[in-house]
Parts: C-alpha cells; structure tokens; sequence
C-alpha cells in the first residue's frame, strides 16, 4: 500500500510535470505563430506609388516592385514577392491588378493603366514578298516596329501585338499583299508589294518535223492555185498551213524531211516551201504573227514627294524614315498613287498638324494618307512641348485640365503644347487651399480655379494649403453650381463679390444668395443688402467667424421678351417650344419646320436669306433669335449631301465689363464621312475668310464631342478689357472631317457682331 501510495505521487508528478511542459511548449508556439506570422502577414498594407502602367507593356517583376508600396506595422518590407508579371492588361475599371506574398499571406492592389489610344506600323523592312508562297509572321515581326499612341505620355513600341494575314502569299485588288496588326480593339494595316513568277516558254525546234510527207503529182502546174495559201510563221514549225495546196512546184524545198520518204517525192513537205511559187499570188499573203515572248512588267512610275518640317520630329513616308537635311527638308521617290506618312514625336516636340505648301491645314492625324500623282510637297508640324512641374505644400488634390494629378513626393510632372491649362486645387477636409505661388513665394493667384498660360519654356509652381482650423473658404458659385471664385480666409474675414462671369444670354444678374436669403444689387455693386438692410459683408463675416465655410449662389431674374419676325419660303412651321403671338416669335423659341416637297421634284436643302447652305434635312429645327428668312430649296432629281455646320441662331448683349455672346451652333455629318474635331473661330481683326481657317490669325473654341449630327450651344464671353467700343468680332464655325478621299476641314459662314455700349 505504501509502494502504491509512492507510485501513485510518482506518476502524479510526472503528469502534472508534462502538463507544465506541454502549456510551456504550446504558449512558445503561439508566441512564435504570432511573432513570426501574424506580424508579418496579417499586418501587411499595399499601397500603389504614382507610376502608371501602360497598358501592354512587358511588367518585370523590378518594375512592380516600384509601383508597390508595402509595410508592416508601419514599417517598409522589401523582401515580398509579386505574384504575377508579363503584359499589362487593362480591366474594365481600368485597372491592373497585382498580387504580392509576404510569407504565406497576399495582398493585392489595383493600379491604374494609362490606356492605349491607338497603334499604328511606325516602320516596317519587310521586302516584296514572292507570290505563292508562304508568309512568315515571325519574319514579318522581326522586321517591323509597331508603336502605341497612349492617352498620356509619348509613344512606346509594342511587341504583343497579333499579326493577321494570308497563310500564302497572294495578291489583292491593287497588286499587294495585305498584313493587319492588332492589339486588342485597336489595329493598322500595311501592303506589301509582290513579285510575280514568270512561266519560261518552251523552247522552239531548230530541226524540220518527222512527220511524213505526203504525195505529191510531179507535173507542174499550169494552173493558179485558186486559193491562196497562208503564209506560216517559221518559228512555230509544228503547225501545219490551213489550206495545203492541190498541186506544188517541183523545186526541191528548202527544208527537207528528216525520216527518210516510202516514196521519194519531188514536193514539198507539209511544211509550206520557202520557195515562191512562179504564179504570184493576185493578193498579199495574210501575216501570221510569230509567237509573242512573255514581257515583264514595266515598273510603275516614280515621282518626288518634298517633305517639310517645322520643329523637330520624325517622320516615315511609306515605311521609309525621311533624312532631313539642315534646312529641314527631306525628298522621297515614290510610285504614284496612295502614300502613307506617319509623323512621331520627340520627348521635346509633339506633332500638330500637317499642312501644304501654302500653309492650309491637311490633317491634324499623325497617320495621314495622300494621293502623289505628280511632285508635291507635305509640311510636317511639330510645336515644342513645355514642362509643367506642380509642387504640394500641405495636404490636398490637384486637378489638370480635369484631370486628377499623381503626386510622387508631393510633385507631379505633365508635358503640354504652349497654350492655356486649366488648373484647380481642391480642398481637403482638414487643409483649405491657400494660394498659387512661384518658388520665391509670390503669390500668383488665390482663386483655386486657375488658368495658367503656357509658352515655350519649363514652369514650376506650388499649389499651397494650410490646415482648416486656422482658415475657411469662401465659394462663389452660380445657381448650376458651376464655380466662379473661391479663396481661403482667416477667421472673421470676408471676400468680395466678384464681377466677372456673370452675364447670361436670357436672364439678368440680380443680387446673391446664402441659403435662402437674397441680398440685392447691380452685378458691379460692392454692397449688396437683404430685405431687412442686413450686408452681405457681414453675414460672410459672421460665418467665418463662426469657423464655417461659406457658399454663395448667383441670383437671376428673367429678362424683357423679345419677339422676331419667321419667313419660311417653300415650308411650314409643324412645332415650337416658346410662344408665338401676333407680335411675332418669342426670342429664343425653339422652331421645328418641315419643307413642302413638290410632286416631281426632290428636296435639295434649306438655305438663308444670303443663300448658304442650312440643312439637308426635310424637317429642319432652329432657334429664333432675330428675324429669319429660310427658303426650302428643290431639284430634280437627288442632289450629293456634303457636311455642313451652321449657325442656328445667335443672341448678343451688353453686360456690364463683358460682352456675351451665345451661340446656337450645328453639324449635319452625311454618310460616307467621320468628324474628327470642331469647334468654331472668332476675331476683332478684319481677317478675310481665307484667313479665318484653322492655323490662322482667329482664335478658336474646340468642341471635344464628335458625333456626327449634333447641335451646340455656347454661351462666349469677351471681357471688355480685350476689346474696343465698336470692334466688330467675326465668328465662324469649322469642322474637321476624314472620308475614303482623305480628311478636309469644312467651315459656315462668317457671321459679325458689332460691340456697342446702346
């Protein structure tokens, strides 16, 4: 019993002793899992870095590890491994997703992808290939540079693209062989000349047939032959003469028969003699044409293409790169017919535009073909590009030309033409914008909504913010929301009324709103009182105080109505949106009419009281501005719809330091034709219609829509400032259209509005 009593306490320490052990052993692995595991898998964070991918470019697992950000507990990890690399593929988000591994945990992250906007067959070394036989795509690759046209940045070569033609070597309608490249939805296409294989001819017998002769009488004859015999051509001794002769002189003939004769006969084989007969023939014998050889193809003609260049740049002229000599001028031998140029920007200069000799706009396309049937000349255009370098002080967004900016180290780089960009700071919740400064600390603007002018040089400048608790903002908005001014005060403080932007074509400024207070007064008043005296002055004062933003809102009455006079010759008003009393058509009343068409006869267009074109439509719409006169026009028989874009109306006003102007503007695109751009001209000058076109004198308004038929309204605004009681400002309305013949710009008449102060 004593024994068991000892083994019994034995045994309980010994188990009481593992129990201690395993509790040991299982806190030290779960000390380690956490340590080891948890901490650096399940702690991990990913964030993207300001690099952008491109869409199709070879991802190596170097570059994404510069694109990724990624910490633990706070702290940087270097050593993780991205899970996938290769071509960039763009989601539908426009996104590419990446994947990394810290130990056995991932993370992944979106990026953004700067997508491909076009591809095209920048140079090709490709040689005539042989018709029939087989074409090599690995060949053809090797020999070929493919470039992607990105939404951002320069150009980039591409080596993903699939290349998609015949499996033998065959020629099409125009003697070529065509080869497609394609990426995705996008793609471009190259025609490759073919060498035929010639068929040799036989070659011609120099010895006479074996074929037997036969029989013929050895009296001579007395007698003409009746019929003449047809002369055969001693080239082709194989074929026998159409009429063979009943009776044959007894001269031996020329040629004789290799095979010895069963009988000697003293005629002629079946091959004709080359004896004259003593009878001459009443008639000259008919000539036989002798085989005709197989002739080569003559090569086509040739004629010299002169290629310009304004700035610097590359360009290829039907897959061969031009060399420019000093004065910027290359020549290039080319067959007559279609040729096709691509122009490729530098890291300085981007393409613009190509023009003729006489400086009229071609094609803004980088990609332009042409038709060289004689010597010509093309004139590249190429405009230096400025460096824009956007720096942050404090916390807040950046905005482009609406776009949001990547901010690397609180700086962002972006490469523009000379121009005007449009910046705008955005306001976070703990910083307020403060002001646009240059790097010595001047302040360059205060409005966060700013357009910056761009020349031919490189820029820095600092978009500041403070922290909100020291600082408020005031917004000047109009009653759409669209912004006017905005700019941060202190605590306490106010900001002025603007003046500017305020005119509108059908309503008159009347005073501004907080809430749904008004506070009266004329656009250029500094004061502005509610109806109980209150200032505006110092309800903004008050709120700021009060450490709130604040947000001010245009306010609007309607104006007088107008009424005009409509003429509609040869049509009739079917609808309207306005009201149409005795006194005429309310000013700005949206009119629909429809022609009357004429038995017999088809409908040629609607043109105005000057006889420009209109519309081509039946059923035509417009708005009333001033009196109108509009003539249905017919033909006899179906007239050729070219595009057309016109003015469908225009309203002007005084309005105190602006004049404004809004334009009622259409595009009428047939079938047969795509709209690349357009937009319209304006200018104070006295420019001549020649010289309001694109590249010229005026300045333009480009719409960024491209639809085929649209119409346009736009309210422009000329400060005061700019131009002179009585200037007569000429505008114009163009677009830029491509069609199988090439890309041409089409222009409206020019209509004038005359500035006065009545």
């Amino acid at each position: 019993m004593k024994n068991k009593k000892g083994k019994c306490r034995i045994l309980t320490f010994v188990l009481a002793l593992a129990m201690i052990l395993s509790t040991t052993t299982l806190s030290s692995a779960k000390s380690l899992y956490c340590d080891c595991y948890c901490q650096c898998s399940c702690n991990i964070q990913v964030k993207k870095t300001s690099i952008i991918l491109r869409e199709g470019e070879i991802l190596s697992k170097k570059k994404a590890k510069k694109v990724l950000k990624v910490t633990k507990n706070g702290k940087k990890v270097k050593n993780f491994e991205v899970k996938q690399e290769g071509q960039v593929i763009k989601a539908k988000s426009g996104k590419y997703k990446l994947t990394i591994a810290v130990g056995k945990k991932e993370a992944s992250v979106k990026v953004n992808v700067n997508p491909i906007k076009k591809i095209y067959i920048k140079q090709s070394k490709q040689l005539p290939l042989v018709e029939g036989t087989k074409f090599s795509i690995s060949t053809f690759k090797k020999k070929t540079v493919v470039m992607a046209d990105y939404k951002k940045g320069s150009d980039k070569k591409i080596t993903t693209y699939k290349v998609t033609a015949g499996k033998t070597v065959k020629a099409n309608s125009k003697g070529e062989f065509a080869i497609t490249v394609k990426y995705g939805k996008h793609k471009d296409k190259i025609s490759v000349p073919i060498i035929k294989t010639i068929s040799t001819q036989k070659p011609i017998p120099t010895t006479a047939p074996t074929v037997e002769p036969t029989e013929v009488p050895t009296a001579i004859p007395t007698v003409e032959p009746t019929t003449e015999p047809t002369e055969v051509p001693t080239a082709t001794p194989s074929v026998e003469p159409t009429i063979e002769p009943t009776e044959v002189p007894t001269a031996t003939p020329t040629v004789e028969p290799t095979t010895e004769p069963t009988e000697a006969p003293t005629a002629t084989s079946t091959v004709a003699p080359t004896v004259t007969p003593s009878v001459e023939p009443t008639a000259e014998p008919t000539k036989v044409p002798t085989a005709t050889p197989t002739v080569e193809p003559t090569e086509e003609p040739f004629v010299v293409l002169t290629v310009g260049r304004k700035g610097a740049g590359e360009v290829i002229v039907n897959n061969s790169a031009c060399n420019f000599t000093s004065d910027n001028v290359a020549t290039k031998k080319v067959v007559k017919g279609n040729c096709k140029l691509i122009a490729t920007n530098t890291s300085e200069y981007k393409f613009v535009r190509w023009i003729s000799s006489n400086g009229s706009e071609l094609s803004i396309n980088p990609i332009y073909s042409m038709e060289v049937n004689s010597d010509s000349e093309v004139i590249a255009v190429f405009e230096k590009i400025c460096t824009i370098t956007i720096n942050k002080i404090g916390e807040g967004n950046v905005k482009f030309n609406g776009e949001s900016l990547n901010f690397y180290n609180n700086v962002a780089t972006y490469s523009v033409l000379p121009g005007r960009c449009d910046l705008v700071a955005v306001s976070t919740d703990d910083y307020n914008f403060f002001a646009w400064i240059n790097k010595n600390g001047k302040v360059l603007s205060n409005n966060p909504n700013w357009q910056l002018s761009v020349s031919n040089a490189n820029i820095e400048i600092y978009a500041k913010f403070v922290k909100a608790e020291r600082t408020v903002s005031v917004t000047y908005l109009h009653e759409n929301g669209q912004l006017i001014n905005s700019e941060v005060v202190a605590f306490g403080e106010t900001l002025n009324p603007p003046i500017n932007d305020l005119w509108k074509a059908d309503k008159t400024f009347a005073g501004w709103k907080i809430g749904e207070t008004v506070y009266a007064g004329e656009p250029t008043a500094t004061e502005f009182y509610d109806t109980e005296g209150n200032s505006l002055e110092d309800a903004i004062k008050n709120l700021t105080s009060q450490k709130k933003n604040v947000e001010i809102v245009s306010y609007y009455i309607d104006n007088p109505t107008k009424y005009y006079t409509v003429n509609v010759i040869g049509g009739t008003i079917v609808s309207h949106d306005g009201e149409i009393t005795e006194a005429g058509i309310k000013d700005g009343t949206h009119v629909y009419i429809k022609a009357n068409v004429l038995d017999g006869k088809v409908f040629a267009g609607w043109t105005d009281a000057e006889g420009n074109i209109q519309s081509y439509e039946k059923e035509y719409d417009f708005y009333v501005t001033s009196d109108v006169t509009i003539s249905a026009n017919f033909s006899a028989e179906e007239v050729k719809k070219e595009p057309v874009v016109h003015f469908t109306g225009a309203k002007y006003e005084l309005y105190p330091n602006d004049y404004g102007v809004r334009l009622y503007m259409a595009s009428e695109i047939p079938k047969g034709y795509t709209k690349i751009e357009w937009g319209f001209l304006y200018t104070g000058k006295n420019l001549s219609e020649e010289e309001m076109t694109i590249g010229g004198s005026a300045r333009s308004v480009t719409n960024n829509s491209v639809a085929g038929n649209e119409d346009w309204i736009y309210d422009a605004r000329f400060p005061a400032s700019a131009w002179e009681t009585g200037t007569t400002v000429k505008i114009r309305i163009y677009a830029v259209v491509s069609s199988t013949i090439g890309t041409e710009t089409i222009y409206s008449e020019i209509i004038s509005v005359r500035l006065t102060s009545e």
